[in-house]
């Protein structure tokens, strides 16, 4: 959820006596002119610089972007917007100028290469477009329904929003800026709107053109807006629909600011380009008026000359406070738009003395058509005295690297930036950089206390809505008053958007509180002149507040691992995305067997591991102020009502008290109040809470819930691997994947003065319990389930984590010496959640054809991981890698190919763990039942062979058409229902809901009969 005003849901003018307009750092519009290819904006805002192949004086950028040319030939773009019109270098001038000229013909763009631009967007001749629609679609639904793929030759289609039920064929034309709008007045959307509700403005609609390509050439093509995806195939005669190579492209659906596009090489001819546009109600927002639905898209096209860019507009800087740089790491964004991989292998500081060495932990390659953001780590010996301009407050720091293309040939080039001296700002918040998971350069922003030196157990965690950055919303800091001992933790989550605060965005949380421990604080420190020991200072509780999509993430976070909260207070926040945006409108509802989308409901189940509410009964004991407007009609404000009845709900069943979550509901106020976190109610809960975990921190013995007669609680996980312990006791395995685990615990003291213990376990294959659990002694005995009483008194040393397995055999719990050793959980997502660079291994076994396909899909998933998580990767071939699999360390892996196609795939088969076996590159073996239909597609998940923790992604199908239903599946965006394992249905009508089979593996990785649709 972000604003309604541009890309996020939150309403233009919050309404009510204590409502006022959105902050600016809500909105995110779709339609940044600052950021066109236009011609009006010319050359300004994309132009990059460029640094040949030998090192010559630094060069100071245009802010957007530059570049390391590799060659002498001139930079030629096409700036299509939608009109695919291309605007060329001269030769002789290294400049762009000249007359721009484009020929349309029947809905066709003829690109003339020679022909040269102008300045003036009115001269350009408006381009049009087939459309047809609209049709309906479900929540986050496209990945799994059939590429929608209309014919040309049918004049009309079946469409429930029409009157009549037919819809037609139209053309339409972009605007001047090159964006084709969408609003269809002629629809009754408040008749709809009034039978199922918003989710039912969703919809898709289908647009086509043909574009001809004069020159074979490497082009950028990038869709934006609310479209999500586009098709080009080759157009060919005497070829039939069934017989077109076809390559599906993810569109910039949040309108992030940089992204580069997909790279493709394309050879001279036609090509038939379709686009997908999708009304996402979550991200367009609600209508004005709760009127007609509209939107708009563009695609960007540039043809590409071969070289390194470097682009400015992701570089990720820390800031300055008092001549230290509040960061040990900066990101810059380097594509590679060659035909061989590079290799970054050297990068030193320039100028300014030796105050800070720069360097590389290891060399970066990059794979031909990838974008990495590359990690230049900084290591700081004593202050920077001199700034590089007393007025701006800044220190330009200037980068050599050193760069091998593949034929080793060396290549210099410099990158100058500036870093911004932050003592002076106000609000006083600080821009800090760190590692993510995935190793990429990320950042958050941090308000310190008021006091230079503390030693605060507790840091307060505030998590942002959607489409904000903290980083450059100061109203977003401000909105939560700066305390006098705690910092203040404003995490990015990756992106803007990121991934709901769950999967890689929640790690990413974690990494700003860890990075503020161990390094932030030392610089901070350093700044002011302290040698006090702070990495002393230990964070024992958070302190968890968010907003919107943030207060979402903090009932997230706060059900997750409550042993790690204190409580938190989160505001205007939806229980789960299935109620915020129902899934009850899906397509394939239609037409898919019961089993699968109903009945078991194994696609939905895919989603219980982010479903807030299944997991409110580990909430009870926290102290939680759940804020909401009365109006709020982006978030109805029963989400807020519902969760605190069903906490206070296990709370009574409990027998704990229900009034530590509590409702604050404002009156006649809607989504956003700038007061939110600062009101007096508010203010007074969070002080409390800071300094009773304070308390509790400082002296655990004191915990008064811990030191009751009896205490009984339970705790509910569908994923063991993102959830952490309730009072000390955790669920290590499930018994049997895909379904929810809960422990009931009941603790009570015995006439003797014993700790004793009752344990009733659901769906648990394995459990641990903690480090005193009571803050006094020991628990002496131990019952589960119906089986006898464990005697605990004498077994194990106190601070020592106890282990109980379940037997296979009668499925009673023994105690174990060792912790149980279990597998990481699906769904597909987690293989996002990678800890090092996510490495995709590309086939190279098969045909020529077969390798190239699969080298574009390595590209498209890279880019796609980039752009909507950050999350890097390493892409690499089958051979290479097997050569050295033995040092790959701890990364997730992406296998495209089957056993025939990809040796990797084919050596780690012959495990057999997973019951897959590919027959032949057209028939794929699940368990008993063959899949050799044409165009169908397969992804799961399987064991990593080296690491227990890691996961392993394969990724195939039975032709090519199937290798792209498989690519489309890959998972890039939260609340799509794909579980460990998918196989897609080989028509391409959505006669069968899109999915053919389904389910999630077994404990060990084998069959789960009952958690699987074959």
């Amino acid at each position: 959820m972000g604003s309604l005003a541009g890309k996020g849901g939150e309403d233009d003018e919050a309404r009510g006596n204590k409502a006022l307009k959105l902050p600016p750092w809500t909105a995110c519009s779709s339609g940044n002119t600052s950021r066109r290819l236009g011609v009006a904006l010319g050359p300004v805002n994309r132009s990059p610089f460029r640094l040949k192949s030998h090192c010559s004086p630094p060069v100071t950028p245009e802010p957007s972007a530059s570049a390391l040319s590799t060659g002498g030939a001139m930079h030629c773009v096409l700036h299509s917007l939608v009109a695919l019109s291309l605007l060329a270098a001269s030769p002789l001038t290294d400049a762009l100028a000249g007359a721009r000229s484009q020929i349309v013909l029947n809905h066709e763009v003829v690109v003339d290469p020679t022909l040269h631009r102008t300045d003036s967007a009115a001269s350009r001749p408006r381009s049009r477009w087939q459309s047809i629609g609209p049709f309906p679609i479900g929540t986050r639904e496209y990945p799994i329904l059939p590429p929608f793929l209309p014919s040309l030759n049918q004049s009309s289609f079946p469409s429930p929003f029409v009157f009549g039920a037919e819809v037609g064929w139209n053309t339409v034309e972009e605007d001047r800026d090159g964006w084709i709008r969408l609003g269809d007045k002629s629809i009754d959307w408040n008749a709809l709107r009034w039978t199922a509700g918003w989710s039912t403005l969703q919809h898709r609609v289908h647009y086509h053109r043909v574009l001809t390509i004069p020159r074979t050439g490497l082009y950028s093509l990038h869709l934006q807006g609310g479209a999500t995806e586009f098709c080009l195939s080759r157009k060919l005669q005497d070829r039939s629909e069934d017989e077109v190579d076809r390559r599906w492209y993810n569109g910039n659906v949040y309108d992030y600011k940089s992204n580069l596009g997909h790279l493709v090489r394309l050879e001279r001819g036609r090509y038939d380009l379709r686009v997908d546009y999708v009304f996402d109600i979550r991200v367009s927002g609600e209508p004005p008026e709760r009127g007609v639905p509209t939107g708009k898209w563009r695609l960007d096209v540039e043809e590409q000359k071969e070289e390194i860019v470097v682009r400015g507009q992701r570089t990720t800087v820390p800031s300055l406070v008092k001549g230290w740089i509040m960061g040990d790491v900066v990101g810059v964004e380097v594509s590679n738009l060659q035909s061989a991989k590079i290799t970054i292998k050297q990068v030193r500081l320039e100028g300014g003395g030796d105050e800070i060495v720069a360097f590389l932990s290891q060399p970066v390659t990059i794979a031909p058509g990838q974008t990495r953001l590359v990690a230049i780590h900084l290591r700081q010996k004593r202050a920077i005295r001199k700034m590089t301009s007393q007025t701006s407050h800044e220190v330009q720091l200037n980068f050599s690297t050193t760069t091998f293309l593949s034929n080793d040939a060396p290549h210099c080039g410099k990158i100058t930036f500036p870093i911004v001296d932050s003592t002076l700002s106000n609000p006083a918040v600080i821009i800090s950089t760190y590692l993510s998971n995935s190793g990429a350069p990320t950042y958050a922003s941090f308000r310190p206390p008021r006091a230079t030196l503390t030693c605060s157990p507790i840091v307060v965690l505030a998590l942002h809505g959607a489409g904000v950055d903290p980083a450059t919303a100061p109203e977003w800091a401000s909105s939560i008053k700066p305390r006098q001992e705690d910092w203040i933790v404003f995490p990015l989550g990756l992106t803007e958007w990121g991934y709901d605060w769950q999967g890689p965005s929640l790690h990413d949380s974690f990494s700003a509180v860890h990075h503020l421990k161990s390094h932030l604080k030392v610089k901070w420190a350093k700044a002011h002149g302290l040698l006090e020991d702070v990495t002393s200072c230990e964070v024992k509780k958070l302190v968890v507040l968010g907003h919107s999509n943030g207060g979402q993430g903090a009932w997230y976070l706060m059900s997750r691992y409550p042993d790690l909260v204190a409580g938190g207070v989160p505001a205007a926040g939806y229980v789960k995305i299935q109620d915020y945006v129902p899934y009850h409108l899906s397509v394939g509802h239609h037409y898919r067997d019961p089993s699968l989308a109903g009945g078991i409901q194994i696609l939905i189940s895919s989603l219980a591991s982010f479903d807030n509410d299944l997991y409110a009964s580990n909430l009870v004991g926290l102290n939680i102020l759940a804020r909401h407007g009365s109006i709020d009609d982006n978030v109805p404000v029963q989400h807020s009502r519902q969760y605190v009845t069903t906490v206070r709900e296990w709370a009574t069943s409990s027998h704990a008290n229900a009034s530590q979550i509590q409702m604050s509901e404002v009156p006649e106020t809607s989504h956003w109040w700038d007061s939110v976190f600062r009101e007096n109610k508010t203010q007074h809960f969070i002080d409390d809470l800071v300094e009773s975990a304070k308390t509790n921190a400082r002296n655990p013995e004191g915990l008064r819930e811990r030191d009751k007669d009896q205490i009984e609680f339970t705790l509910t996980t569908a994923n063991p691997h993102e959830t952490g312990s309730k009072h000390g006791f955790l669920i290590k395995e499930l018994e049997t994947p895909g379904r929810l685990a809960r422990l009931h615990v009941k603790l009570w003291t015995s006439e003797a003065g014993l700790k004793m213990s009752r344990i009733e376990t659901t769906n648990v294959y394995a459990f641990s319990i903690g480090p005193l659990p009571f803050p006094s002694k020991q628990i002496a005995q131990l019952s589960i389930n119906v089986q006898p009483s464990i005697d605990l008194s004498t077994t194990e040393a106190p601070g020592v984590y106890r282990h109980f397995v379940q037997s296979p055999h009668d499925r009673t719990f023994s105690q174990a010496q060792t912790p149980p050793l279990a597998r990481p959980y699906g769904p597909l997502l987690s293989i996002l959640t990678t800890p090092h660079p996510l490495r995709i291994v590309i086939g190279t076994q098969g045909s020529s054809s077969r390798t190239e396909h699969l080298r574009s899909i390595a590209r498209r998933i890279a880019s796609d991981a980039y752009l909507y998580g950050r999350v890097d990767s390493i892409i690499q071939d089958d051979v290479p890698f097997l050569e050295k699999e033995h040092v790959v360390g701890e990364s997730n892996l992406v296998l495209l190919g089957d056993s025939f196609s990809n040796s990797v795939t084919n050596t780690w088969e012959k495990d057999r763990r997973v019951p897959v076996t590919f027959l032949s590159p057209s028939a794929i073996k699940i368990h008993d039942r063959v899949f050799q239909a044409k165009h169908q597609g397969i992804i799961y998940l399987a064991p990593h062979p080296f690491c227990s923790s890691c996961l392993t992604l394969v990724l195939s199908g039975t032709d090519s058409l199937g290798l792209e239903r498989a690519y489309r599946l890959f998972p890039f965006r939260t609340g799509v229902s794909l579980p460990e394992w998918v196989v897609s249905s080989g028509a391409e009508d959505g006669q069968k809901g899109g999915i053919e089979a389904a389910g999630f593996w077994g404990r060990d990785w084998g069959w789960s009969e009952s958690m699987s649709f074959l």
